[in-house]
């Protein structure tokens, strides 16, 4: 088993600095982008409203055409600087490796559990990944996002930036059956959180609550592009955060989410604001399950690599939880 040590502690406030910045950008700057646009395209004067309905345009033929990713690993100054290695630093965020993947083939990362922002997953795959790139040499880090997310405008531009990709299942296949070589990696490692929004309002410090029996989209996609499932367990990123709206989602919550796609949630952190507690969050890479790839996968085989899934998960979460969870006797894992 490899993984990387935590390092050294933080400056002082330099780690609560970079976590209100990333809690900011992940909450607050994709609405406002929204409102800015909306605000321009109707009370702008006649410049403004043709610049916004243009781009709109350009961001949806552009992204049905080319899946609006960029080529390669975006820019590596904002996948690997110093604000976002204070940030892993900060908690700490730690990545485990359990065995080596060979980097001549495709694969999809399952990662569980969302949490409410999903720090971990993010920092080892996004914002500061030359942990991943030592562990995991070859394999070019990709996480995904919600498409309506993803086309958000000016937003966007960041996101692919930073090696974001769509959840769509044309993007995925895209990225799961297309090779590109120009910067030296040999293969994409896709990540997904599979419990996505729902998983969000379920998630509650020391619970480890998954929303995934009945989501097996992730799967029909790899055996259609032959990638590699990886099962991925975050210990600790339940722990981020505390809620305000009580152990269950509300009414009002479950309608945004199926409205929109999204999750809100009331959190609280340290000192009853939104900046997170300083909780060790380790995220455990697991053993790759092999698909046989077919173009038409059929119902039964898609049920049977699921469960296998689902078997891998909980074999990660009781090989590892005594050294990452407090209390570990009184946890259990919970798959919804």
């Amino acid at each position: 088993m490899a993984k990387i040590e935590k390092g050294y502690a933080t400056p002082f406030f330099i780690g609560e600095f970079a976590a209100m910045v990333y809690f900011l950008v992940v909450t607050i700057v994709f609405p406002c982008c929204w409102l800015i646009t909306i605000f321009l395209i109707i009370y702008g004067n006649y410049f403004w409203k043709i610049v916004m309905l243009t781009y709109l345009f350009y961001i949806h033929i552009t992204n049905a055409k080319f899946f609006f990713n960029i080529k390669g690993n975006g820019f590596r100054f904002l996948r690997s600087n110093w604000l976002w290695k204070q940030l892993r630093l900060y908690f700490p965020v730690e990545l485990v490796k359990t065995v080596n993947l060979p980097a001549d083939r495709h694969y999809i990362f399952a990662n569980f559990p969302h949490g409410v922002v999903t720090y971990g997953c993010s920092i080892n795959v996004t914002f500061d990944i030359d942990n991943w790139l030592a562990l995991f040499p070859g394999i070019r880090p990709r996480q995904t996002i919600l498409n309506a997310t993803f086309l958000t405008p000016f937003f966007h531009e960041y996101l692919r930036c930073c090696g974001f990709i769509s959840v769509s299942e044309k993007s995925l296949m895209h990225h799961l059956t297309t090779r590109w070589r120009g910067d030296g990696f040999t293969s994409n490692g896709v990540v997904i959180m599979v419990g996505g929004a729902q998983e969000a309002l379920d998630s509650h410090p020391g619970q480890y609550e998954l929303t995934f029996l009945r989501r097996k989209g992730f799967v029909r996609v790899a055996i259609k592009s032959g990638a590699a499932i990886v099962p991925c367990f975050t210990f600790g990123e339940v722990d981020s955060f505390d809620r305000w709206d009580g152990h269950r989602a509300q009414s009002w919550q479950l309608l945004i989410k199926y409205l929109f796609g999204i999750s809100i949630t009331l959190i609280k952190g340290r000192g009853g604001c939104p900046l997170p507690f300083k909780r060790r969050i380790v995220q455990v890479v697991g053993a790759p399950i092999d698909v046989v790839q077919s173009d038409n996968p059929q119902p039964e085989y898609i049920e049977e690599i699921h469960q296998k899934v689902v078997e891998s998960v909980k074999k990660l979460f009781e090989e590892h939880k005594s050294k990452y969870v407090e209390n570990y006797e009184n946890v259990k894992l919970v798959i919804n």
